[in-house]
């Protein structure tokens, strides 16, 4: 199927209006120093399943890089309604980045299939939660399905450097919104990672960390992700980089988890890594990765919180 053709089919889906969400008082109750505001005058342009739950609850925060960057079912125990649309969450320290900046972790479109919103004539089609892409530090969602990948169409043109001004613009006549306005990671994040020379990692293949064997990269190899530079030990290592590199940003902007954990950007030994739930994590050395070891739950967790901070 062209491009074209999926984009004509998929606006199909369009035919009936999303279901108008209300807020939910006993929800409501669960916030904790959370001044939620009534739903919002879109709300009924939004893609939401039952009781207005977005992402059919996946973790709006865990897509972003330094939360993980995975699609990430969130728990009905930890959930927050928001301007009438409610999210679940994977961990209370991502429901309070989430408190401190919502605008930032909303989905695009209101959840909607960016590529379809992007389309000549702008529309609305379904989306599969695990389909997405961080760019100008922004969520967009995609469809996936027998129809066909629509990541990958928008990836093929040029992303939202090049499609996000027509997405943007249709959005705003179909819904009313504006959207959100685009932070770029290079104002935001990169300035705040742990770069050499501009490259992360101290030059090391992020890729090769999962393959568990860490390598050095080489300069004839780089890859830039959201105003960060990667080198990559060979062709095949960038090329799968760049086909997801979501899947292998390190966290915390390549800090020392366990320092970030205590308040402090601390340098690393690129040698002294652990991969959890596909987080791609650094040390200082050795010793402080076992005493992270030890209390790896809520380190962790403190980590997550600082980091969410950085950049403010």
């Amino acid at each position: 199927m062209t491009v074209s053709l999926l984009a004509s089919a998929l606006l199909l889906f369009a035919s009936s209006p999303a279901p108008t969400a209300a807020v939910n008082p006993a929800i409501s109750v669960q916030l904790e120093a959370w001044d939620d505001e009534e739903p919002r005058p879109s709300i009924a342009h939004y893609n939401l399943g039952e009781e207005g739950l977005a992402l059919a609850g996946y973790d709006p925060v865990a897509y972003f890089p330094e939360f993980g960057g995975k699609a990430k079912k969130g728990k009905k125990s930890i959930q927050v309604t928001h301007m009438g649309v409610t999210y679940h969450f994977a961990s209370r320290s991502n429901l309070k980045a989430f408190q401190a900046k919502p605008a930032r972790f909303e989905p695009a479109y209101g959840g909607w299939c960016a590529w379809a919103v992007a389309a000549k004539e702008g529309g609305k089609a379904p989306v599969d939660p695990k389909s997405f892409t961080v760019e100008g530090d922004r969520l967009f969602l995609f469809y996936k399905g027998s129809g066909g990948d629509t990541r990958s169409a928008w990836k093929e043109k040029g992303g939202f450097q090049s499609l996000g001004g027509q997405a943007d613009g249709n959005w705003t006549r179909m819904s009313g919104e504006k959207p959100t306005e685009t932070m770029t990671k290079d104002m935001v994040s990169a300035e705040h990672w742990n770069l050499r020379k501009g490259v992360a990692i101290h030059g090391f293949d992020p890729v090769s960390y999962f393959a568990g064997k860490p390598k050095s990269g080489n300069k004839r190899f780089t890859a830039k992700h959201a105003g960060v530079e990667y080198q990559f030990a060979n062709k095949t290592s960038a090329k799968k980089f760049e086909s997801a590199p979501e899947d292998y940003l390190p966290a915390y902007g390549g800090w020392c988890a366990f320092g970030l954990a205590k308040g402090y950007q601390i340098e690393i030994d690129p040698r002294a890594y652990l991969i959890e739930d596909g987080k791609l994590m650094f040390f200082k050395d050795g010793q402080v990765l076992e005493m992270w070891k030890r209390e790896a739950k809520e380190l962790e967790s403190a980590a997550d919180r600082k980091w969410s901070e950085i950049g403010k």
